[in-house]
């Protein structure tokens, strides 16, 4: 009798220590983690800020190789959801949103791992000579409860190699990518821009000649009107089909003045765009429109009107074609 007595006070005492103890235990952790990558910035940004590519990278979807996933916002930037779902792991579900993205300087989001403490996170960017370091900060909140916060001594130890892996991974795949010279992809919302412009049908195997011509056409009817050009030549190739493509040649400008024969004006109104550089001859930009297309395939947009290309580079003044930049934008919608 006596020792069942002593028993109980010990697990009375022991609860009460329990307890007491709790209360004086962080209710707040935090793990921080830091890397340098060998990437432009917009590289590695943009593989944390569209969930899509977090596949290649991420410790938590690499577990395993059949998951069910899923995708809110177009899984890209603000408001972006991921959510998966997998068997025979220890993560067997879960969802990651991006609550605020600021290109390219910071991403903030929420973590929800079943059966772990919800987690806030952020990655924090910065670029110096060519690469970028990036800082993976989680951290969580335990609350008031006992168990939890004695739990909270093995989070960031629980957290760590997963973590740790992450970022390891993010190096591997954004230097890889510069190393094979692969496009990045992102949605940009082009603002709205006044345009002088020529567009006609014309054959498909003469179509650098029709472009020379249509843009000293323009510059003329620039010079004649005294209007400024506000960007680089563009083109949208509207349709394509039985060797004749529908194509659009223009120039921005800084004023919007009454149409001549044959040359439109008016104001090209903002829309969104699944965007990359090109880099190199125009004789490759192909490869770079495959790329894009495949990037809109998988992501469930819509493309809403033909691509436009916009040629930053001026070929006389730099004439080495491996320094050529062309933007490949595509209208998309969801």
């Amino acid at each position: 009798m006596n020792f069942l007595k002593r028993t109980f006070n010990y697990l009375v005492i022991f609860g009460l220590l329990f307890l007491v103890v709790s209360f004086f235990l962080p209710r707040h952790v935090t793990l921080e983690k830091d890397i340098i990558i060998a990437a432009p910035v917009r590289v590695v940004f943009s593989q944390v800020n569209d969930f899509h590519c977090w596949e290649k990278w991420s410790a938590w979807t690499q577990t395993d190789k059949v998951l069910n996933t899923s995708y809110r916002n177009s899984g890209i930037g603000n408001n972006a959801g991921y959510s998966w779902q997998s068997k025979g792991t220890e993560q067997e579900s879960g969802h990651i949103s991006i609550e605020k993205s600021a290109p390219y300087d910071s991403i903030v989001m929420k973590i929800d791992l079943a059966g772990k403490t919800e987690t806030k996170g952020s990655f924090i960017f910065s670029e110096k000579n060519g690469q970028t370091a990036v800082s993976w900060k989680c951290s969580a909140d335990l609350g008031m409860g006992p168990l939890t916060r004695w739990k909270g001594l093995t989070w960031s130890g629980g957290l760590t190699p997963e973590v740790e892996t992450g970022l390891e991974n993010l190096k591997t795949v954004s230097e890889t990518i510069v190393k094979e010279k692969q496009p990045v992809v992102e949605l940009i919302n082009l603002q709205d821009f006044k345009y002088v412009s020529i567009r006609k049908d014309v054959n498909a195997g003469y179509v650098s000649e029709a472009m020379g011509n249509m843009y000293n056409k323009l510059a003329g009817f620039i010079g004649s009107h005294q209007l400024v050009a506000t960007g680089s030549p563009y083109s949208i190739y509207h349709k394509i089909g039985n060797g004749t493509i529908d194509l659009e040649a223009g120039i921005p400008v800084n004023e919007v003045v009454s149409p001549d024969e044959g040359i439109n004006t008016g104001i090209m109104k903002s829309k969104r765009y699944a965007w990359a550089d090109h880099i190199g001859t125009y004789e490759t930009l192909d490869q770079t429109h495959t790329f894009i297309q495949k990037w809109i395939t998988k992501r469930n947009f819509r493309v809403d009107d033909g691509p436009m290309e916009q040629y930053l580079t001026d070929p006389q003044s730099t004439p080495d074609t491996s320094k050529w930049i062309t933007a490949v934008y595509y209208p998309v919608q969801l």
